[in-house]
C-alpha cells in the first residue's frame, strides 16, 4: 500500500517523531512523508510511535484508497490537531471548554468530601499509639511457632469517622473530645451508625466513608457493624474513644469540609445512590494511591495517617480529597481515552455479502443504526449456532455508538480459551487493528500458548507475510495516557493496559470487580473501564445462577454510566433475560436520579436480534410481552427450518461405568452408520461423547481405547489434563474439526490431511476394517466456545441448556439436512443413581441445594420427545420448551431472588450478598495442582509454587498403557519436548488440576487421558 504521514508534533516530540518516521519513509516536506509500505512494516512504525507517544506528539497516517481518495488509517498521540477524517485546520479559534454538567460537579464534590473525612476516626489514642510504637502486629505463641496477627482496633477507624462526620455535618468541631463533650459519642450511638435511614446526601457520604476499607457484614438485605465493631469494654480498649493528646483537626481541613458541604447542599441530586457508588470508588482509589506516596510528617503535626508513608493526618486527608475529586471527574471524561481507529471502524462496519448466511448482521446493524442515539440500550443477540454472533455483537455496538463518542468496547467471557479465541477473531476476522486491541487472561502459560497458536494460524493462512506474536499484556497504550493516569504508572503499572485500549477482550474475572465493592484493590479501576466502554456479554447463559447475579451488578453499573450492552446466547432463557433487564433498568434509574431526570423520563431500550426473524425493540413497560412474542417468532422460524440435528434417547439401567462404556460403544456405532463420510472405501465419522464430570470422562476414554478395535480411536478433552497437553489437543481439534464448506474443496479436508487421523485410517484399511470412528470423550468444556463440527454426539444430560449447547457442536459448519438421529441423549445421568441430597442435576446443573429438587430424573419425562424429533433452541426457550427447561428456569429464578431484590440498594451490597452471589462461589471443592514425576515415580503436590511429594502418594494410581487406539493424546515425552521448544518450564507444563474437597483424596493419573480424584 501507499501511505502519507503527517506530523503536527511539537516540543521535544518533534525530533523524536521525525527520527522514527525517517527510518520507514521518505520525507517530502518538513513534516510530511510518503512511501509504499507493507502491512507489517506499517504496524511496526505505529508501534514505535505509540511506545514513545506523549501529549506533544501528533501523527496521522493516510492510505491511498484509489483515485482522488485518501483514507485516514490512524493517529498516534494527540488527536486534537486533526479533524475526524484527518484534516488539518488552516486556522484556529479559542473558545471556552463546555462546562461539565452540574451533576458531575456534585459527584466530584461528594468524592472530595469523602476523602476529607474518611480517616477522621484515626484521631483516637489507641490508633495513634499503635502507629508511634509501630505495633501494627502482635505475636502470640501457638505451639512451638510464633504466629503474627494483626493488632485490630476495638472499633474500626472508618466507623468512628462516620460518627465524627455526623458532628462535622452539624457544625461541631471534628474531634473525639468535642464529640464526647457534645454527647455525640455514647457507645449506643457509635454502634448503631448504619447509614440506611433515608439515603439522603449524608447517608451517601457516610456509607462511602464507613465502607472504604471493608464492607459491612450481616444477612442479605440487613447489614450490621460486626466487621467494624469489636469493642468489649475492656480497659485497654477504652483508648479508642479517647482523643490523642487533645489534638484537634487542623483548621484548613475543617474549612474545606464546610466549604464543600455548602456546595453539596446547593446542588442536590434527585437520587444519591449512583453518586455514592462513584464517589466511594474514587475514594478507595485515591486512598490507595496517596497512601503509597512517601511524605514525612511535619514535626509540629502530631496526628499521623499511617506508618508506611509517614504522612500526617492533615496531609493525608487533603491529598486523598484532591485525588478523589480528580478521579471522580475521570469517570465522566469520555474523551480522556482513545477509541478505535478509523481503519478498525471501517473494517468493523463492513457489511456481510448480501447472499451469505451472515446477511442478517446487516439487517440488525441497519435497524440499530436507525434508532435515536444516546439512549442506553441493551441488545439481546439470539443468533443461532455458527451464525456469526461474534461479529454481530461488535457491529451492533458500533451501530449504536454516537459519532461524538470514542468507540470503546469491553468483551467479557467466562472461559480463558473463549477469551483468547475471540481476541484472535477480532483481529483476524473483524480486522480490529493490533494497537486498538488487548487481551487480558491471568495465566502466563495460557498467554504464551495462545501466542504460539496465533502464529500457527497465521502461518497456515493463504496470506503472505511472517507471523507476528500477539501481545496479551500491553505494556504501553496505543494512544496518549491521560495525565491523571500517567501519574499512577509507578503506583500500579497494570492500570494502563486495563484502561487505555479501545477494545479489551477479557475473562469476566477482571471486570466482575466493578460490581464487587469488597474488592478494594480492583473495584475502582474495573469500574473506570466499564464507565468508558460498551459491554459484550457473550454466552450469557453459560453462567451459574450465583455468577449471573454478580454479572447483573456489572450490568447495573454499566447502565449507570449510560453505556450500551450486548448479551448474546442462542438459547437466551426467560430468567436470564428478566434478570439482565432488571439490572439494566435499575442502572438507568440510578443514572436518571443522578443526572436530574425524574422516574417518568427513564427510558431504557431493549432490542432483540437474531439470524431468523426481523429485529424488534421494546421499552421497560412492555419488555416481557416483547420477549415472549419475539421468542415465539424465533422458535417458529427455527422449527420450520431445515433439520440439522435429530434426537434419540438411550436407555441406561445403572451407574456402572463399564456398562456405560458398552452402551456408548454400541450407540456410537449406530450413529456412525447413519452419519459418516467415505475415505478411500472406509466409512469415517468423528463423534462427541459428552460426560458431565472428569472422572467418568477419563474412565470411559480408557475403557474404549483398551478394547483395541481397529475401527475405534479415542481421545479425551477436559480441564484436568496436563495444561500443555490440553492446549496441544485444542489446537489439534480446532484444526481437524473446522469443516466449513469451501467453494472448491472437501469440508473434511482437514481430517484427510491430519497425520494422526491418516495413520488410524491406514491401520484400519490394512486390517480390512470398513468403519472407523474417531471418538472425543469430553466434559462441558466442549459445550461453550469450541467451534467444532462433529458428525454425531452422545450426551449425558445435566440441564436443558447443556443438551442444546452440546448438540450445537454437531453438523455445526456443514449444516447438512439429516433424516436420522445424530444426537443421542442418555435417559438418565450418572449422578441420578446416587443422588446427593435428593438432587441429580448439579455440578454441573441447576438443581442446586438452595432450591427445590426436581424429583424426576428420566429424560423420557423431562424431555417428552419421540426419537427422530428435530432438536433446536425451542427445547430450551419458548412456550413449548421442555419440562427439563421449565424446571431449570424455576430453579434459576428461585435462586436469583435475593441477588436481584437488593439491586437498587447499594448499602446492602455487602459480604453476605457477595458470598452467596459471587462469580466463583465456594462449594467446598478446590482445584489442587499435581504433577507426576516419571523419573522418580512419585505424585507431586504443588502449593504456592512449591513442589513436594503428595501426602497420599502411596494411594495414588497411574495408568501408563499408551494404546495405539488413541489419537490427539501427546505422550509425556512429546509434552516435555514441546515445553522445551516454547521455552517453558517442563514441570509447569506437566501440571494438572484435580478438583476435590479441602480434605485431600488419592488421585489417578492416566498418561493418555489425564487425571482425576479417586472416590
Amino acid at each position: 500500500m501507499h501511505v502519507v504521514l503527517v506530523s503536527q508534533s511539537t516540543g521535544r516530540a518533534l525530533q523524536r517523531t521525525r527520527s522514527i518516521i525517517d527510518r520507514f519513509a521518505v520525507r517530502f516536506g518538513t513534516d510530511t512523508w510518503m512511501t509504499p509500505i507493507t502491512t507489517e512494516a506499517l504496524a511496526g512504525l505505529r508501534r514505535d510511535l505509540a511506545q514513545s507517544a506523549t501529549r506533544e506528539m501528533s501523527v496521522a497516517c493516510y492510505r491511498n484508497a484509489g483515485m482522488q481518495k485518501m483514507t485516514l488509517l490512524w493517529t498516534v498521540g494527540s488527536r486534537k490537531t486533526f479533524a475526524e477524517h484527518g484534516g488539518v485546520a488552516v486556522a484556529t479559534v479559542s473558545r471556552k471548554k463546555n462546562p461539565m454538567p452540574e451533576y458531575v460537579s456534585t459527584v466530584k464534590t461528594l468524592a472530595r468530601l469523602s476523602g476529607l473525612t474518611h480517616d477522621l476516626g484515626k484521631m483516637n489514642t489507641f490508633f495513634q499509639e499503635k502507629l508511634i510504637s509501630k505495633k501494627t502486629v502482635k505475636k502470640i505463641r501457638k505451639g512451638e511457632k510464633d504466629k503474627s496477627e494483626y493488632l485490630g482496633d476495638p472499633i474500626r477507624h472508618e466507623w468512628l469517622s462516620g460518627i465524627l462526620l455526623n458532628a462535622v455535618w452539624d457544625g461541631t468541631p471534628a474531634s473525639l473530645g468535642s464529640a464526647k463533650r457534645n454527647g455525640n459519642l455514647p457507645i449506643d450511638c457509635v454502634k448503631s451508625n448504619i447509614p440506611v435511614s433515608s439515603w439522603a446526601v449524608l447517608d451517601a457520604l457516610r456509607w462511602a466513608v464507613i465502607t472504604h476499607h471493608h464492607m459491612m457484614k450481616g444477612t442479605i438485605g440487613d447489614p450490621d457493624n460486626s466487621r467494624h465493631w469489636h469493642y468489649q469494654g475492656k480497659p485497654e480498649q477504652g483508648k479508642v474513644l479517647e482523643p490523642f493528646q487533645g489534638a484537634e483537626l487542623p483548621e484548613d481541613v475543617l474549612q474545606n469540609i464546610q466549604k464543600y458541604k455548602v456546595v453539596l447542599l446547593e446542588h442536590p441530586l434527585n437520587d444519591w445512590r449512583g453518586a455514592a457508588i462513584i464517589a466511594r470508588a474514587a475514594l478507595t482509589w485515591a486512598d490507595h494511591y496517596w497512601s503509597s506516596q512517601e511524605q514525612r510528617t511535619p514535626d509540629q503535626e502530631v496526628l499521623r495517617a499511617n506508618s508506611k508513608s509517614k504522612q500526617s493526618l492533615r496531609v493525608h486527608l487533603l491529598g486523598v480529597g484532591a485525588h478523589a475529586w480528580r478521579i471522580a471527574q475521570a469517570y465522566f471524561e469520555g474523551h480522556d481515552f482513545s477509541g478505535c481507529s478509523p481503519q478498525s471502524m471501517e473494517n468493523l462496519l463492513r457489511p456481510a455479502a448480501p447472499d451469505s448466511r451472515f446477511r442478517w448482521q446487516n439487517i440488525a446493524a441497519d435497524f440499530l443504526g436507525a434508532l435515536p442515539k444516546g439512549e442506553p440500550t441493551l441488545v439481546f443477540n439470539l443468533g443461532g449456532t455458527g451464525s456469526g454472533k461474534t461479529r454481530a455483537n461488535m457491529r451492533c455496538l458500533a451501530a449504536l455508538s454516537p459519532e461524538d463518542r470514542p468507540f470503546r468496547v469491553t468483551s467479557v467471557f467466562n472461559l480463558r480459551t473463549l477469551t483468547v479465541q475471540t481476541h484472535h477473531a477480532y483481529q483476524q476476522e473483524l480486522g480490529i487493528e493490533e494497537n486498538d486491541l488487548a487481551c487480558m487472561v491471568g495465566d502466563p502459560l495460557v498467554r504464551k500458548l495462545n501466542e504460539l497458536q496465533q502464529a500457527v494460524a497465521l502461518e497456515d493462512s493463504e496470506e503472505p507475510g511472517a507471523a507476528e506474536e500477539t501481545e496479551y499484556q500491553v505494556e504501553a497504550a496505543a494512544g496518549v495516557v491521560p495525565s491523571w493516569l500517567e501519574r499512577m504508572r509507578s503506583f500500579r503499572p497494570g492500570l494502563i493496559p486495563l484502561l487505555t485500549p479501545p477494545v479489551l477482550v477479557s475473562t469476566i474475572d477482571y471486570v466482575i470487580a466493578a460490581g464487587d465493592f469488597g474488592d478494594t484493590t480492583h473495584h475502582a479501576s474495573a469500574l473506570m473501564r466499564i464507565a468508558h466502554s460498551d459491554l459484550v456479554l457473550d454466552e450469557i447463559d453459560g453462567y451459574e445462577p450465583a455468577a449471573l447475579a454478580a454479572v447483573c451488578r456489572v450490568v447495573l453499573l454499566s447502565a449507570l454510566f449510560g453505556r450500551n450492552i450486548v448479551a448474546s446466547s442462542a438459547t437466551l432463557s426467560e430468567p436470564v433475560a428478566k434478570a439482565l433487564r432488571k439490572a439494566f433498568t435499575q442502572g438507568c434509574v440510578l443514572r436518571a436520579g443522578m443526572i436530574g431526570q425524574t422516574g417518568d423520563t427513564v427510558s431504557p431500550r431493549y432490542v432483540f436480534v437474531d439470524d431468523q426473524v426481523a429485529p424488534s425493540v421494546a421499552g421497560d413497560d412492555n419488555f416481557e410481552a416483547a420477549y415472549h412474542q419475539y421468542v415465539e417468532r424465533l422458535v417458529s422460524a427455527v422449527s420450520a427450518g431445515a433439520a440439522h440435528r435429530r434426537y434419540r434417547a438411550i436407555p441406561v439401567g445403572n451407574a456402572e461405568i463399564e456398562d456405560w462404556a458398552v452402551i456408548i460403544d454400541r450407540e456410537s456405532a449406530r450413529l456412525h452408520a447413519d452419519h459418516h463420510f467415505d475415505w478411500e472405501g472406509v466409512r469415517v465419522s468423528v463423534g462427541l461423547v459428552r460426560m458431565a464430570n472428569v472422572r467418568p470422562c477419563v474412565q470411559i476414554a480408557r475403557i474404549l481405547a483398551d478394547q483395541h478395535q481397529d475401527g475405534l480411536v479415542v481421545t479425551s478433552y477436559h480441564a484436568s489434563d496436563m495444561m500443555l497437553r490440553r492446549a496441544m489437543k485444542e489446537q489439534m481439534l480446532d484444526r481437524a474439526l473446522t469443516r466449513k464448506p469451501m467453494a472448491h474443496g472437501d469440508p473434511n479436508q482437514s481430517i484427510l490431511e491430519d497425520p494422526e487421523m491418516r495413520q488410524a485410517h491406514a491401520r484400519a484399511k490394512a486390517a480390512g476394517v470398513q468403519d472407523l470412528r474417531f471418538v472425543v470423550v469430553a466434559t462441558p468444556v466442549e459445550e461453550i466456545g469450541r467451534d467444532h463440527d462433529f458428525d454425531w454426539a452422545i450426551l449425558e444430560p445435566s440441564s436443558a441448556q447443556s443438551i442444546v449447547q452440546a448438540a450445537g457442536r454437531v453438523n455445526r459448519h456443514r449444516l447438512m439436512v439429516v433424516d436420522h438421529p445424530n444426537v443421542a441423549v442418555m435417559d438418565r445421568n450418572l449422578r441420578s443413581f446416587r443422588p446427593k441430597n435428593g438432587r441429580s442435576f448439579q455440578y454441573p446443573g441447576y438443581e442446586i441445594d438452595q432450591v427445590s429438587a426436581y424429583k424426576v430424573y428420566d429424560m423420557q419425562q423431562l424431555l417428552c420427545k419421540p426419537d427422530g424429533e428435530v432438536l433446536h433452541a425451542g427445547w430450551r426457550i419458548g412456550s413449548d420448551k421442555t419440562v427439563f427447561a421449565q424446571k431449570d428456569d424455576e430453579s434459576i429464578e428461585a435462586f436469583l431472588v435475593d441477588g436481584l431484590k437488593h439491586l437498587d440498594k447499594p448499602w446492602t451490597w455487602h459480604s453476605a450478598l457477595f458470598d452467596k452471589y459471587a462469580l466463583r462461589v465456594s462449594s467446598g471443592m478446590y482445584a489442587h495442582v499435581f504433577r507426576y514425576d516419571e523419573e522418580d515415580r512419585k505424585m507431586m503436590f504443588i502449593q504456592q509454587g512449591v513442589e513436594e511429594e503428595y501426602a497420599l502418594a502411596e494411594f495414588c494410581s497411574v495408568e501408563k498403557n499408551c494404546s495405539a487406539h488413541a489419537f490427539f493424546c501427546p505422550s509425556l515425552e512429546e509434552v516435555t519436548q514441546y515445553a522445551r521448544e516454547i521455552d517453558e518450564d517442563e514441570t509447569v507444563a506437566q501440571r494438572f488440576h484435580v478438583t476435590m474437597p479441602a480434605k485431600q483424596r488419592p488421585v489417578h493419573f492416566d498418561f493418555l487421558f489425564g487425571g482425576y480424584g479417586k472416590v
